[in-house]
């Protein structure tokens, strides 16, 4: 991350960053100083979790969208269901 990425970062109306959590802090603080709204995805393997108690009928179409939307090519699409 160096003056490039703050460059990025401080000029446009949204930024989505997908890496490392230390980058992504960076990205955070940079994006905080003019209230850009930031997307993160911070090498998690993107879990989805279904409680006990869930209407599953509501549920399932949220959840089928969250795994398969943009035939899987989205890089917050959920991967590990629980």
């Amino acid at each position: 991350y160096a003056a490039a990425g703050a460059a990025l970062v401080s000029n446009v109306d949204k930024v989505i960053f997908v890496g490392s959590a230390k980058v992504g802090k960076f990205v955070m603080e940079t994006a905080a100083k003019s209230l850009t709204p930031v997307t993160l995805e911070l090498g998690g393997k993107d879990p989805l979790i279904v409680l006990p108690g869930t209407d599953l009928a509501t549920t399932i179409p949220t959840v089928m969208r969250a795994g398969f939307g943009a035939a899987g090519q989205n890089c917050m699409g959920a991967e590990r269901f629980f």
